[in-house]
C-alpha cells in the first residue's frame, strides 16, 4: 500500500530533479533572452529621445545576434 503513494512522489522528484539541470546552452539562451528582456526595460525609461534612440538600437543588436546565434527570433 505504502508504494501507492511513494511511487508516484518519487517520479515527481526524478522528473523534478531531471528538469532542473539545463545544459549550458540552454542557460546561455535563457540569459541572452533575459538580457534582451532587461534592454527592453531600459531603453523604454529613458526620457531623452536620443537616448531612448540609442537604447533602442542596441536592443535591436542584441536581438540580431540571438536571431544569427539560435537561428530563431526572441
Amino acid at each position: 500500500m505504502l508504494w501507492v503513494i511513494g511511487a508516484p512522489v518519487v517520479v515527481l522528484c526524478v522528473m523534478a530533479y531531471m528538469g532542473s539541470h539545463l545544459s549550458p546552452e540552454e542557460e546561455q539562451r535563457q540569459r541572452d533572452a533575459e538580457a534582451i528582456d532587461l534592454c527592453d526595460q531600459e531603453a523604454g525609461k529613458q526620457f531623452d529621445a536620443g537616448a531612448r534612440r540609442i537604447a533602442t538600437g542596441a536592443c535591436g543588436l542584441l536581438r540580431d545576434r540571438y536571431r544569427e546565434k539560435y537561428g530563431h527570433d526572441y
